[in-house]
């Protein structure tokens, strides 16, 4: 298979039937219909370094490995406070060799070096509260949580509020009981 009918066929097998091809890579028809695999995935790799998505209407779509030579008057960082730079996997020493982990931050060094020099007028950076954990974890976001999402606070409130009450039990009962052998001692002592 080749060409719109390797895309279609793909398409239908990986989203499902009735699905229309993607707009990321409808580009992908513009190579004809005798282009193989190779040649699609060459283009996609060429589209992604050349600032992904062709400009229309003066907006550009590009990955954060975009190249630097491009000029532009606002650029907009989208996730880069969140974890989605670096990846997860940058911090997972079960994925990543140390070998590896330095490339991948040097990489991602070099990525956010050139985005801060791209916006000639300003550069924005975005981020997210929120995510659900099944995007993340397809997303690549680094999750930081000490508690589940649906933990209660209120049984943890009513937790402390149980060790207060048996510190102030304990200190209550312990001074009853150093007051009592205080008076015990003196009495000792006179008799």
């Amino acid at each position: 298979m080749r060409g719109p009918r390797l895309l279609a066929y793909l398409v239908e097998t990986l989203a499902g039937p009735d699905v229309p091809l993607p707009a990321s890579v409808r580009p992908l028809l513009a190579l004809g219909p005798d282009a193989d695999a190779a040649q699609m995935v060459a283009e996609l790799d060429r589209l992604q370094f050349f600032s992904g998505v062709p400009a229309r209407a003066g907006v550009t779509v590009a990955s954060y490995t975009a190249p630097a030579d491009i000029d532009f008057d606002q650029v907009f960082v989208v996730g880069f406070a969140n974890g989605l730079f670096p990846k997860a996997d940058y911090f997972d020493l079960t994925k990543v060799t140390v070998d590896k982990q330095a490339k991948m931050g040097e990489r991602d060094a070099r990525a956010a070096r050139a985005m801060a020099g791209l916006g000639t007028r300003g550069l924005h950076v975005g981020s997210f509260e929120r995510c659900e954990r099944m995007l993340a974890d397809r997303m690549g976001v680094k999750q930081v949580r000490i508690l589940p999402a649906s933990f209660n606070p209120i049984l943890l409130y009513v937790v402390c509020a149980l060790w207060l009450v048996c510190l102030v039990l304990s200190f209550t009962i312990g001074a009853a009981f150093a007051y009592y052998c205080m008076f015990a001692a003196i009495a000792l002592e006179l008799a």
